[in-house]
């Protein structure tokens, strides 16, 4: 069983449209070349089971018997291997609970706390590992890109405005959110070095997914991979991201304090997250974005330095050419 965790932005979106759904044993969704997926709703979405177990998960409820439901539903004769994909496996709630933020620089309240120690991905992936057969092995797959960057494009996805201080925030917290080689580290334990694959983004998408057809050798079955289309392109250039338009109203501090209060208190959570969807739809947007300056980039580099030089060594090459 082959399972790719992302990371965001690095090209998953779109391996999942365009790559992933022509190799065999794939369980996720199939789109066709605007991106939409095939058929109605995802009856032709095998892995749905395998994602609401994870959301158990990282919601602190139980979640081994609906990840065990899930691998009995699969069907037995069916492809010898299977391919999963699922970016959400990178989220990390700190700490784990339904209205704590599951990104970095996204803050959902005051209760959200510095993550530490080993990504919550590895007990997951443990538990799928004690659920499969014996003879079955467990392969993993990662795509890394230099933390500036991913920061950059992460933030302009999921912040509803740049916080002047976001990065700041991150950095003095020394989330593990940031550390490549833990992660990497964690998962080469877990399923062996051999059977996982680290990838990086600056390599290129293409030569990627070729990798990937070399280490899972499927070059009879499919010789090469050429994107016909990239998916959520964000980078304006020189350290700026594009975001998704608005809410006018997230503008402004107080709504924010107001947002992040709500989701504090015990039975208030829920109301604010339906007021907040109601007020979206019929607030002006505003055109958002992140930005990543010089003197940013230079300390994320020099907080990460430790963690990258170890995954260079690991990966037997230099890492710095490329902003790591």
């Amino acid at each position: 069983m082959v399972v790719h965790l992302g990371l965001p932005k690095t090209g998953t979106t779109t391996m999942k449209q365009q790559f992933f759904p022509e190799l065999p044993g794939y369980l996720g969704k199939r789109h066709l070349a605007d991106g939409s997926s095939y058929g109605p709703g995802d009856q032709f979405d095998h892995q749905l089971g395998f994602e609401e177990a994870h959301d158990l998960y990282l919601l602190g409820l139980p979640w081994e018997d609906a990840l065990g439901r899930w691998l009995g539903s699969l069907d037995p004769e069916g492809p010898s291997r299977l391919v999963l994909s699922h970016v959400g496996l990178w989220s990390w709630p700190s700490p784990f609970g339904k209205y704590t933020s599951r990104q970095p620089l996204v803050q959902t309240s005051n209760s959200d706390k510095p993550r530490s120690g080993n990504h919550p991905v590895v007990a997951f992936l443990s538990g799928l590992r004690r659920l499969l057969p014996a003879d079955v092995d467990l392969m993993t797959i990662v795509t890394l890109r230099n933390q500036s960057d991913f920061l950059g494009s992460l933030g302009a996805e999921q912040q509803t405005v740049h916080h002047p201080k976001a990065v700041s925030r991150l950095l003095e917290s020394d989330d593990a959110s940031l550390d490549w080689h833990g992660l990497v580290a964690s998962l080469q334990d877990l399923v062996g070095k051999d059977n996982n694959l680290t990838l990086i983004f600056e390599d290129g998408v293409e030569q990627n997914c070729n990798r990937i057809l070399d280490w899972l050798d499927l070059r009879e079955i499919r010789p090469g991979f050429t994107i016909t289309k990239s998916a959520n392109v964000r980078n304006l250039g020189y350290g700026n991201w594009r975001g998704a338009p608005r809410p006018f109203y997230e503008r402004f501090g107080v709504f924010r304090l107001l947002r992040s209060w709500a989701h504090s208190v015990p039975g208030l959570a829920f109301i604010a997250i339906r007021v907040n969807m109601v007020l979206a739809s019929i607030s002006p947007k505003i055109q958002t974005g992140f930005s990543i300056s010089e003197s940013e980039r230079d300390a994320i580099r020099s907080h990460c330095n430790e963690s990258n030089s170890a995954l260079s060594s690991v990966l037997g090459r230099d890492l710095s050419p490329f902003g790591y």
